[in-house]
């Protein structure tokens, strides 16, 4: 009869435990790195050339603040595993939780606007990663109440997640609560290099306005393209020349039109409001609470150039949509002479 119950009970609790599941949706992490990155050489090159492609491939990141964590495993000579090491812009550093088995429900905790990047297991070395423990699943909390569960790829590198439409005026208390692992080749210990928020950039279809009436794919653009700048004061463009740019994955598009053109943003970048300067699609949407992106087309006027007059002009957004999926990026970040250049018609800037 006592064996009887605690089926009984066992049946109970994990029915239980599945219903808990289905009430949080699941996010899926996209990746790409590969199992295979040697982050010592990469950092060599960097410091070789400082103007090269960057520690992380990228340089869009705006920082999140890590803050508490349940456990961290105790020092080993030099090496610290602490929380900060998850926002010391160093994936060769790692926080690592500290009890025994698999950390099932260890967690830490970071403060942002927004998450949505993180590399996954201790990736100092390409054997460090595959010997430690990896994170499969987190269960993650906004403010201390639960918000999804995040599914990681098992890779190092980067890995992208959108969690969901935050407002960017605001920082938020993300909790990362270990649900499953992946089982490192030698250590239980479960592991994470870095945790991030990175923004501002376009899809690489994007067309810029290069010399002679000509255009370059974003996609395609390098150390030393040259593109047309734009003299906002005198209203004309210019021979200019890219001297840094950055890639970065993001799950998450804006598909804006305007007139008779369009361009693939992130919510994030910004671009040329009337009477406002240069605002991003997200901080549009913020200063409307309870509004859709849908909902704040028609309501602002961004600036255009019209290559065939030689001029700009302001066009009415006529429609933000919302794209999902695996999308690459670019943004460039230094221009040879000036700060402002023209992607697909609008007006945008270097960030």
């Amino acid at each position: 009869m006592r064996i009887f119950s605690i089926s009984i009970l066992s049946l109970f609790l994990g029915i239980s435990t599945n219903l808990w599941c289905r009430e949080l949706p699941v996010i899926t992490a996209i990746g790409g790195g590969g199992k295979n990155i040697d982050w010592p050489s990469i950092k060599a090159e960097e410091d070789a050339d400082p103007e090269g492609p960057g520690f992380f491939y990228r340089d869009c990141a705006q920082g999140v603040k890590a803050t508490n964590a349940s456990s961290t495993l105790a020092a080993q000579g030099a090496k610290s595993y602490n929380v900060s090491n998850l926002s010391d812009n160093n994936p060769m550093t790692a926080w690592v939780e500290g009890v025994g088995g698999y950390g099932i429900g260890q967690w830490f905790e970071v403060s942002a606007p927004r998450v949505n990047t993180i590399y996954n297991g201790y990736q100092a070395t390409t054997t460090s990663w595959y010997n430690n423990s990896r994170v499969k699943r987190f269960k993650v909390y906004i403010d201390g109440k639960a918000h999804c569960f995040l599914d990681l790829t098992d890779e190092m590198g980067a890995q992208s997640f959108d969690l969901g439409e935050m407002y960017y005026d605001s920082s938020y208390v993300f909790r990362f609560e270990i649900a499953d692992v992946y089982k490192g080749a030698k250590w239980d210990d479960v592991a994470i290099s870095h945790v991030d928020d990175v923004a501002c950039c376009f899809a690489v279809n994007t067309q810029l306005m290069a010399v002679a009436g000509s255009f370059v794919e974003a996609g395609s653009l390098e150390r030393g393209s040259e593109i047309m700048a734009y003299d906002f004061a005198a209203d004309s463009v210019y021979s200019s020349v890219v001297e840094m740019k950055s890639t970065q994955k993001h799950i998450t598009l804006l598909h804006i039109s305007a007139g008779s053109k369009q361009i693939d943003v992130t919510p994030d970048h910004p671009l040329y409001v009337k009477d406002r300067g240069f605002v991003s699609m997200n901080r549009l949407r913020e200063e409307t609470p309870g509004k859709s992106y849908s909902e704040i087309a028609g309501t602002f006027e961004l600036l255009m150039w019209d290559a065939a007059q030689g001029a700009s002009y302001f066009a009415t957004v006529e429609s933000v949509e919302v794209l999902t999926g695996d999308f690459q990026t670019v943004t460039v970040r230094r221009l040879s002479n000036g700060g402002m250049y023209i992607a697909n018609g609008f007006v945008s800037k270097t960030y």
